[in-house]
């Protein structure tokens, strides 16, 4: 009886963990750039997820799952972080999503007008 509990829990992590990602990668270039940065290997792949809602830290970001992977990201070594912060202004209720390659130094960011660019990272020695 408790392995079939467990067994619904588990899928429904799963289930809502895709869910969440749909949500955060429906962004065609966003998702696009996801794609590219996930080939080169998900160990060398961050990503900075910003909001200043209150709601943003009830969300439970560590099942984030990318649906072809078998595992949510976090267990995929994949960096995740959280934060209030941002450089850009930003509306009350907008999360800006912000994906790193650690090792290339670049990244893809969203711009006050919501359009997505890509810039290099400085390496600080």
């Amino acid at each position: 009886m408790d392995t079939v509990r467990a067994e619904k829990a588990a899928t429904a992590i799963s289930d809502y963990g895709e869910e969440l990602f749909e949500q955060v990668f429906g962004d065609r270039k966003l998702f696009s750039e996801y794609e590219k940065l996930k080939d080169a290997g998900l160990s060398k792949l961050r990503i900075e997820l910003i909001s200043n809602t209150q709601e943003f830290h009830t969300i439970h970001w560590e099942s984030l799952k990318d649906p072809d992977l078998p595992n949510p990201l976090i267990t995929e070594l994949v960096n995740i972080e959280l934060s209030k912060f941002n450089r850009i202004k930003m509306n009350q209720d907008e999360l800006n999503i912000i994906l790193k390659d650690l090792e290339g130094m670049k990244c893809i960011e969203k711009t006050e007008g919501n359009k997505w660019r890509l810039r290099e990272l400085v390496r600080v020695v």
